[in-house]
């Protein structure tokens, strides 16, 4: 692909088709996301990948959490967005409008519906099972510093986007600040190598909400941060994977003096 499709071609994807990612593919995506610059060449980032039975296990950890209304404690502390600037909040705020305009049965791809109607349930029933009632989705939400999710997102989040393979990017404990930013310039080249070899992906704070569940999985030491996720896979038909964000405008957010 040219460069300028990968890079607009790119976008998060919330509900994948659960097909697992060959391991050759996924460790040419690693070696070449390696190539990232880092401060002082320190490469800090450290790459746990988890897929079939072990990703089955990361997820259904993670429904019974979200269930049980265990609140998020990532390894990276969140902030309250009332703390957030002037123009991140009107760029989340244009972003709730977004998903909150989402049809009920968003997450729902074609096939699963066909299943639905095949069991004798319609999609509201599908809709309004257990995933709704879950705490998440309601007081629990504004005391992470968030929102409650609309019924899409929050069924989307709590099957980890239905993803059969997540990448789960680490970094040892006690970092320098600066090297987050080196991390970012590597999970950068993660999803635009990925989208260059025809994968969809989602980096996500969902996939890292409750870190015991992965290191217990991957068998993280204790002496990493688990930072993100990355899902990677390929998109299904479900509208919520139509679902586009606004970008703001260059001229909003460059300043050039000569």
């Amino acid at each position: 692909m040219e460069f300028d499709e990968v890079v607009k071609g790119r976008h998060s994807v919330r509900d994948f088709d659960g097909t697992p990612v060959p391991e050759a593919d996924i460790r040419s995506i690693v070696e070449e996301a390696g190539l990232a610059p880092s401060w002082g060449d320190a490469q800090p980032w450290r790459v746990y990948v988890a897929t079939g039975k072990v990703m089955q296990q990361i997820r259904s950890a993670h429904e019974k959490s979200v269930a049980e209304g265990v609140r998020g404690h990532s390894d990276i502390p969140t902030t309250h967005r009332v703390t957030w600037g002037k123009q991140l909040r009107a760029n989340m705020a244009a972003y709730n409008q977004l998903t909150n305009n989402l049809p009920a049965d968003a997450a729902q791809s074609s096939e699963e519906k066909a299943c639905l109607r095949q069991e004798g349930k319609d999609g509201q029933d599908a809709i309004n099972s257990a995933h709704l009632q879950h705490p998440q989705h309601s007081q629990n939400g504004a005391a992470d510093g968030r929102p409650a999710h609309p019924a899409p997102i929050a069924i989307s989040n709590s099957r980890l986007f239905n993803a059969g393979t997540v990448m789960y990017v680490t970094a040892q404990k006690h970092i320098n600040e600066w090297h987050l930013l080196d991390l970012g310039a590597f999970e950068e080249a993660l999803v635009l190598s990925a989208k260059n070899r025809g994968y969809d992906t989602m980096i996500a704070y969902e996939l890292v909400r409750y870190p015991e569940e992965v290191r217990r999985a991957l068998d993280i030491p204790d002496n990493e941060t688990l930072v993100i996720g990355m899902c990677i896979g390929h998109a299904t038909d479900a509208p919520i994977n139509d679902l586009r964000v606004h970008h703001m405008p260059v001229d909003q957010y460059l300043t050039i003096r000569s």
